[in-house]
């Protein structure tokens, strides 16, 4: 689970015991052992508050997130992978069949070279972010064995900072966005 943003201490170290008593039961006996890894949670999370430096994806303006997609034909480049965003314009097709007396119409739509750039832009900025996640959970399955559900992950929660450092490689390195990147918290 991703949680967002503007998630408390308080409510991500409730979720951190809960799930961690869910996925290891015996850890009930032994308080100390929760303690501690609960101050290890504390430390982790203001740590990741007290990055000044990085400004979260969704708060680029949006000419900013999009114009390199733009700039290179519509193509979104992940390292090796390229996925083209755009739309292209469609024509009917008719087919007609005649056998014997029988006479019936059959139509069907064809792709055009020719761009479509009102739809290409009107969906942009949501395949940009569809494009984002496939990559993502690509990247994540080369090191990690998880389960997942289009970008979300269930992981046990003792390996969770390897999702964690997994999904921050990803956006610090990955993404191709001028001098910022996100930290997603991964629980």
């Amino acid at each position: 689970m991703t949680l967002f943003y503007n998630a408390s201490e308080y409510s991500t170290q409730k979720y951190f015991k809960e799930m961690l008593l869910k996925s290891h039961p015996d850890l009930h006996y032994k308080p100390k052992t929760i303690a501690q890894l609960c101050e290890i949670h504390k430390i982790f999370y203001k740590y990741l508050n007290e990055d000044g430096n990085s400004i979260p994806y969704y708060k680029i303006p949006r000419k900013e997130r999009i114009q390199d997609v733009i700039d290179n034909d519509y193509k979104f480049i992940y390292g090796d992978i390229i996925l083209d965003l755009t739309y292209y314009k469609t024509k009917t097709i008719i087919i007609k069949v005649k056998i014997n007396s029988l006479q019936t119409k059959y139509s069907t739509l064809q792709l055009t070279s020719e761009v479509n750039k009102t739809k290409t832009l009107r969906a942009l900025e949501a395949n940009i972010i569809q494009a984002i996640d496939a990559c993502l959970v690509r990247h994540v399955l080369k090191y990690i064995n998880i389960y997942t559900i289009h970008d979300s992950f269930g992981i046990d929660v003792l390996n969770t900072h390897l999702l964690i450092d997994s999904i921050n490689d990803f956006f610090n390195k990955n993404i191709p966005i001028k001098n910022e990147y996100s930290i997603f918290i991964a629980l």
